[in-house]
């Protein structure tokens, strides 16, 4: 193609935007040295970088572009029990871990590998059978998914010194029916709580705990199983459909918008995509089944009708 009309062509995409989505950036590759990944299935982004966690129980930190900055071994390899899959950065620099298989909270500086932790393994307020996920809210405290048996399926409030605030969710109907609680967001305005459940899909709480109702649109369970959540700052959710092999996004009303991925190893398909993290227009999905992080922008993916 001539120089100019290859300019005028890419004009025409900037202003006509008929050039199609944007392509996704894709983050890493099947393997066990920096920026590689072995089934990540946690990850968060902040300012700071794109921590991600992955079966080989380590945590490592990136800048947003993909370049490996710092990599912790968390979990040795002749761990017994499992490896944790919920990581969210602090407003101090430091990273909660959920470490999921050993009932507590780790809250590990990144740069130099230090590290504290409360929370044991129990039924009791404050302890934990196997914590999932964990987000921080504007206060300070955090906000963790349990999943266990019985009524530690359930989201639990904690201060980092590990006092607890807030227990609620359960397995009846009117608290909540959580089978397996994973994903959650805080809305605004003390607006209460979202949380992504495995079997009753998008769940909203109040403030207090109390039980609102559960989002309308897709039909959770067998066929959509909601992992990871994040909200963007216009109330947009999205979610990971671990069997639908797919990203849903929703208004914040739960009205499904649009559906991005499908099955498949190319970029903008995933394997059992296990999170999602909202930051700065763009979408971070943990892509579990093909070893990667795939990065997209929010507004400019190849969304499809739900």
């Amino acid at each position: 193609m001539p120089a100019a009309a290859a300019v005028l062509a890419a004009l025409g995409c900037v202003l006509l935007s008929a050039c199609g989505p944007a392509a996704p950036l894709v983050i890493g590759r099947p393997g066990t040295g920096d920026g590689e990944f072995r089934s990540p299935r946690g990850l968060a982004v902040s300012e700071r970088g794109l921590a991600v966690l992955d079966k080989t129980g380590r945590l490592q930190v990136l800048d947003l572009d993909g370049t490996p900055r710092r990599s912790l071994v968390i979990v040795g390899g002749n761990v017994r029990r499992g490896l944790p899959i919920g990581v969210t950065w602090l407003a101090d620099g430091r990273l909660a871990v959920a470490d999921t298989h050993s009932g507590r909270i780790r809250l590990i500086d990144p740069a130099t590998g230090a590290e504290t932790a409360f929370g044991r393994y129990g039924l009791a307020a404050g302890e934990f059978l196997y914590p999932q996920r964990l987000v921080a809210r504007g206060d300070g405290d955090l906000v963790v998914t349990d999943h266990g048996m019985g009524t530690t399926n359930r989201v639990q409030v904690v201060g980092t010194d590990g006092s607890s605030r807030l227990v609620f969710g359960g397995p009846r109907p009117e608290d909540g029916a959580l089978v397996r609680p994973m994903g959650v967001v805080v809305l605004p305005d003390a607006g209460g709580f979202v949380v992504a459940d495995q079997r009753a899909g998008l769940v909203r709480f109040g403030p207090d705990g109390r039980f609102v109702g559960v989002l309308p649109g897709w039909s959770y369970g067998e066929d959509v199983l909601a992992y990871g959540l994040t909200r963007a700052p216009d109330g947009t959710l999205y979610a990971t459909d671990l069997a639908g092999h797919r990203v849903l996004r929703l208004a914040a009303d739960g009205t499904p918008t649009g559906v991005l991925g499908r099955a498949g190893t190319e970029p903008g398909a995933f394997r059992e995509p296990w999170d999602v993290a909202w930051w700065d227009g763009r979408l971070y999905v943990a892509d579990m089944g093909n070893h990667r992080v795939q990065v997209f922008d929010a507004d400019d993916a190849d969304w499809q009708r739900p």
